[in-house]
């Protein structure tokens, strides 16, 4: 009877424990933030997926681009961008990547996660 007392317990203060772990996997982690008016900072992406998020500043074009010293840069296409909205790219390389605007005539502010 100790024993199946025991497992009980043991059971009961461990499966929520495990669930709280499970639920964490796969989420964003910010990884920094820029305001700027034609290309952000460097942010290091460890590959997987990408997102930027427009804090503030116009809506428009923008594209996350991949910043290789020893060659040409990866631009990818522009996509359109909304004031509190998202971008997300999916199966990126790990790498050193910036977002850059179309229009530079005024300030952004992104958010980035990894």
């Amino acid at each position: 009877m100790k024993k199946v007392l025991a497992i009980s317990l043991i059971l009961t203060f461990c499966i929520p424990f495990s669930g709280a772990f499970a639920s964490k996997h796969g989420q964003w982690n910010y990884v920094g933030q820029d305001t700027f008016k034609d290309e952000s900072k460097r942010i290091n992406s460890g590959g997987g997926d990408f997102k930027f998020c427009l804090v503030d500043g116009p809506g428009g074009y923008y594209r996350l681009n991949r910043d290789i010293r020893w060659a040409p840069d990866e631009y990818s296409p522009y996509k359109e961008l909304l004031k509190g909205k998202c971008l997300v790219y999916r199966n990126i390389p790990k790498g050193k990547y910036y977002v850059e605007k179309r229009y530079k005539s005024e300030w952004a502010h992104v958010k980035f996660y990894d």
